[in-house]
């Protein structure tokens, strides 16, 4: 019964240890906001970018969503990806399943029709980005490569894009 009324004393281990456990969850939540872009990354790497999306077969109606000067934002975040320097867009194209012979000679080809309401649009956006040690730009979170998947977001319009072209200047 001597045991059970054996006062507990801190010592100099259990203040190393509480120390240590705090370091790792500050530096846990740190590094998650950092990489989440909630808490900015150095500004020493920060570059201006211009990249291009293009968006396939956009019906008509949406053309007007698309101004220079709009702001772009990552549809699934909210997070801003720069805004319109540039628009350009021409009829979405249809190509046939079939190779046929053209008239007059032995060569195949594939037609092609022009849509007449649908449109691909070439939207290029300038932004601050933050460059890596490897030479990659990020805006926030989002990462800007040629083939980089956007989750696009302009006016009313929103969609998934794919990087065609990017620049650091």
């Amino acid at each position: 019964m001597e045991h059970a009324n054996k006062k507990f004393r801190f010592n100099i281990i259990d203040v190393f240890v509480i120390l240590l456990i705090a370091a790792l969850i500050l530096g846990a939540a740190y590094f998650i906001l950092m990489e989440t872009g909630i808490i900015p990354q150095e500004k020493a790497n920060e570059k201006t970018i211009t990249y291009t999306v293009r968006l396939s077969e956009t019906e008509a109606q949406y053309l007007d969503s698309f101004a220079v000067g709009n702001e772009v934002f990552n549809s699934a975040t909210f997070a801003s990806l720069g805004s319109i320097s540039a628009i350009s867009h021409n009829n979405s194209r249809a190509l046939s399943p079939f190779a046929e012979i053209a008239e007059g000679t032995q060569q195949y080809s594939v037609k092609q029709a022009e849509y007449e309401d649908r449109y691909d649009i070439y939207i290029t956006v300038t932004a601050k980005a933050s460059i890596d040690d490897n030479g990659v730009a990020y805006v926030g979170s989002q990462r800007i490569t040629v083939g980089s998947c956007v989750y696009f977001k302009c006016g009313n319009y929103a969609a998934t894009t794919y990087i065609t072209d990017f620049e650091i200047k």
